[in-house]
């Protein structure tokens, strides 16, 4: 059975490597991978991840939300603070995705102002 020495790094913990340390230990751990994950242990890690964490709507939603700020900061920056506001207020991803095609589709930043201010009435 091969054992791993994981020392600590400059950070303070082991997973700060550089990336060809990164990329060594993917490669020993790989060839484990599938056999890890059969295992009952594992199937209880994952079901407990996805009980006690974000489903994977919800995780889709937020990752939705953080892409549709970068482009509000990109394109409308003055824009920031309400659009914050206002996507959190949506919960579903299809409204945050239409939200997102008319915004970010060539309109001007009152049009933007607009589509934002009209998310309480569609809800």
């Amino acid at each position: 059975m091969a054992t791993i020495n994981i020392r600590r790094g400059e950070g303070g913990g082991p997973f700060n490597k550089s990336h060809e340390e990164r990329v060594w230990l993917e490669s020993k751990f790989s060839k484990y991978w599938d056999i890890m994950r059969e295992t009952a242990f594992y199937q209880r890690l994952r079901q407990r991840g996805f009980d006690e964490g974000p489903g994977l709507d919800e995780m889709k939603l937020q990752s939705q939300r953080q892409l549709f700020m970068i482009f509000v900061q990109q394109l409308f920056p003055e824009l920031v603070p309400l659009a914050k506001q206002q996507i959190d207020l949506i919960k579903d991803l299809d409204v945050l995705q239409s939200l997102g095609f008319k915004m970010f589709s060539g309109c001007t930043a009152e049009e933007a102002r607009q589509y934002l201010l009209a998310i309480e009435e569609d809800l």
